[in-house]
């Protein structure tokens, strides 16, 4: 009896190739993930600068919309991060409390990782839009922006 092996070629990867590959994929993989955390780091301080920006500027237009002197309070003593509010301060008493009218709650979560620091713990727009000139410092991740809030309502950042 002669058994003839086949002439048939066997075509497809070994499994070392496969393992090679998919060893060398997940270090390429790691090092671009890496490579884009500085990014991702920058884009959510934006998102946050942007945030907080806009409760500024939403304050300011309800202090004109309503023609009522429209305040920010936190409940921190200096510190924006903490929860704070945008109210009608019906009382004068430059803290919000139950006598107030509550145009916008901003909860504490709203600015994850980021201190937002001034001098001050509460300040108003007046019903023209105007305001006490303030500074904010913005700090997310090491790096920090300083907010400017001059005393017509214009917001700048540095």
């Amino acid at each position: 009896m002669n058994y003839k092996l086949s002439n048939h070629k066997y075509s497809g990867f070994t499994l070392v190739e496969l393992l090679v590959t998919l060893v060398v994929a997940a270090i390429l993989t790691m090092l671009a993930v890496t490579s884009f955390k500085p990014s991702i780091d920058s884009a959510s301080q934006k998102s946050n600068l942007d945030n907080f920006i806009a409760q500024l500027k939403f304050a300011r237009t309800e202090a004109v919309k309503r023609g009522k002197t429209v305040s920010l309070y936190t409940s921190g003593t200096d510190t924006w991060h903490n929860q704070f509010y945008i109210y009608i301060d019906n009382d004068s008493s430059s803290i919000y409390n139950n006598g107030d009218d509550l145009i916008r709650k901003i909860p504490q979560d709203e600015f994850r990782d980021v201190t937002i620091n001034s001098t001050t713990s509460n300040f108003s727009f007046n019903p023209n839009g105007t305001t006490t000139a303030l500074t904010f410092t913005f700090t997310q991740g090491g790096s920090s922006s300083t907010v400017t809030l001059n005393q017509y309502g214009k917001i700048t950042i540095n």
